[in-house]
């Protein structure tokens, strides 16, 4: 890979605005309905340098998510000639309720949406994996600069790109 001298401003904000919540903005996730109770679904992507989504990166893959009967499966995957790549990537505001400045988490009724809106996305195919920043973009500055640096590959690599504004 062939480095510019110049720097990314929004990856250089991404990378020192980690480990811990951003001073200058504080996201929350939001349930789908106001009354919704259920419980958040952590990620785990933030407190070891070698978290699973952080290993699926250094392998050259790319993370993926998918909800299965109300459980959360993590998947790698790697765009191969041969294959159709098959996964939705969806692009979020933080503040609209997708984006968690205290860890990686999403409430279940908002990862089940979020798995509705991929398979609707793509309806020939059911259970259709997706990528989203919360759960698949480490916070540990390790794994945190790898994602970063392979987002053009995964929207460009995305059969389908959702951009949500709740």
């Amino acid at each position: 890979m062939v480095r510019s001298e110049s720097r990314n401003p929004l990856s250089d904000h991404l990378v020192s605005n980690m480990d811990g919540p951003r001073p200058s903005a504080k996201y929350q996730p939001v349930h789908v309905e106001q009354e919704c109770l259920c419980s958040p679904h952590e990620f785990k992507n933030k407190d070891a340098a070698n978290t699973p989504v952080t290993e699926i990166y250094q392998k050259g893959r790319v993370p993926l998510v998918r909800i299965v009967e109300g459980s959360v499966e993590l998947l790698s995957y790697k765009h191969s000639k041969d294959e159709d790549s098959l996964f939705v990537a969806i692009s979020h505001v933080q503040s609209d309720g997708l984006g968690n400045s205290y860890s990686d988490s999403l409430p279940m009724c908002q990862s089940s949406r979020l798995q509705h809106l991929a398979n609707s996305a793509l309806p020939n195919h059911s259970q259709v994996p997706f990528w989203i920043y919360t759960a698949c973009i480490p916070r540990t500055r390790a794994g945190n600069t790898i994602a970063l640096e392979k987002l053009g590959y995964i929207f460009r690599g995305a059969k389908a790109v959702l951009a949500l504004i709740i």
